[in-house]
């Protein structure tokens, strides 16, 4: 759970239909390790360094979320639910981001809730990468996942 202590991915039902993505199909990459010369000397052993900035992205928040998604159509698929799923998140940016990018990757819709305190640049970028829709909501992430759990996530099972 705590992967879902910083981050809550809901998922709702909407009217639709779901696809299984194809086998092995993952919404981040495998990500280099290099070894940092400076580092290692520093330490006196081997430091390496993993490049999880080369992400879809740009965090390692791309393997948790983008598994948490794909746990999630394997288990609607799986199901005889046939409603197609759309995915929320609430986040300050980055996680919001991870969730959008493995979303649009699988073919899926993603909502984001995030607090008026995040960076219009970071709003302008989730709105880029493909979400379905950026509700800025609450003086901080707090009140913007309140929102989302209590409000968004109400009506969206209402629709």
């Amino acid at each position: 759970m705590t992967l879902l202590r910083t981050l809550i991915i809901a998922l709702t039902s909407i009217m639709g239909s779901i696809a299984l993505p194809a086998p092995g199909a993952k919404p981040w990459i495998e990500t280099p390790l290099i070894e940092s010369g400076a580092l290692s000397k520093a330490a006196g052993c081997r430091i390496f360094l993993k490049l999880e900035n080369l992400q879809p992205s740009g965090s390692f928040k791309s393997r948790g979320i983008g598994n948490r998604l794909l746990e999630a159509i394997k288990a609607q698929v799986s199901s005889s639910d046939d409603r197609a799923l759309h995915f929320h998140a609430s986040s300050g940016g980055n996680a919001g981001l991870a969730c959008v990018t493995a979303a649009v990757a699988l073919g899926y819709r993603s909502t984001i809730a995030v607090p008026a305190s995040t960076e219009e640049s970071m709003v302008a970028k989730l709105r880029a990468a493909g979400a379905s829709e950026v509700v800025v909501h609450g003086s901080n992430w707090f009140v913007a996942d309140a929102y989302l759990r209590e409000v968004m996530l109400v009506i969206s099972k209402s629709d």
